[in-house]
This record gives structure tokens, C-alpha cells and sequence, in this order.
């Protein structure tokens, strides 16, 4: 309900940057709650369809954990999931280095200081 009702829009960040960055670049707020439902090897595919070489990725390493993943690890030229989302859990504030990242963003309305958005 939200993504097709636009409270929830996801921006590729730049490499190295938090999501907090990406998120206020385009005028929104980041939301944590989105990363467990986008750390899926097919979401991660369809934001990053591409390796250096221009071949198509088939599938997503799933060995490691961090704050900032799932993302786009440029150096190593792969697909990263959080293999233990629930222990190291992904965070707005996140970031590594060579890793580009999906940003889950929210619409913060003007003036307010709470975030609203719908939950299903």
C-alpha cells in the first residue's frame, strides 16, 4: 500500500554513502523498516542488473552481515544480502566504502517531526 501510494519511494545511493544522505538529497526521510522486505537477491537484481563487464548478475552473496547491506559491493563486483538482518540489523546510517546501497525513503511532511506512512 505504501509503494503504490508513493509514502515510500527507493534510490540507489551513491557508493559510500548512508542512506540518511541519499534520503535528504531527495527531499525525504530514511526508513528502517523497509530493509528486511528489500534484502532479497530479486530485489537486489533488479536494481543492479549489471556487473562491470556488462553481464547480468544470476545471484546474490549471502555469506555476509553488515549494517549496510544488502547492496552492491563495486569492489568485489557483487550482489550483498544480510545474512543476519535480525543480529546486524541494516540501518539508515550504514555504509561502506565500495558498497552502493538501496535507500528505502518516506515522505516527511512539512514541519512535522514524526514520518507518516501506512502499514500493511
Amino acid at each position: 500500500a505504501d509503494v503504490k501510494a508513493g509514502r515510500v519511494s527507493f534510490y540507489k545511493g551513491d557508493v559510500g554513502e548512508t542512506c540518511h544522505a541519499t534520503c535528504k538529497r531527495h527531499h525525504t526521510k530514511c526508513s528502517d523498516r523497509w530493509f528486511k522486505p528489500i534484502n532479497k537477491c530479486e530485489v537486489m537484481m533488479a536494481a543492479f542488473p549489471q556487473d562491470k563487464a556488462g553481464q547480468y548478475f544470476k545471484s546474490c552473496g549471502s555469506q555476509f552481515y553488515g549494517h549496510d547491506l544488502p547492496g552492491y559491493q563495486r569492489e568485489m563486483d557483487q550482489l550483498l544480502l544480510n545474512n543476519d538482518i535480525d543480529n546486524f540489523p541494516t540501518n539508515c546510517g550504514g555504509r561502506g566504502d565500495n558498497t552502493q546501497r538501496i535507500c528505502p525513503c518516506v515522505y516527511k511532511y512539512p514541519h512535522a517531526l514524526v514520518t507518516y506512512h501506512s502499514v500493511f
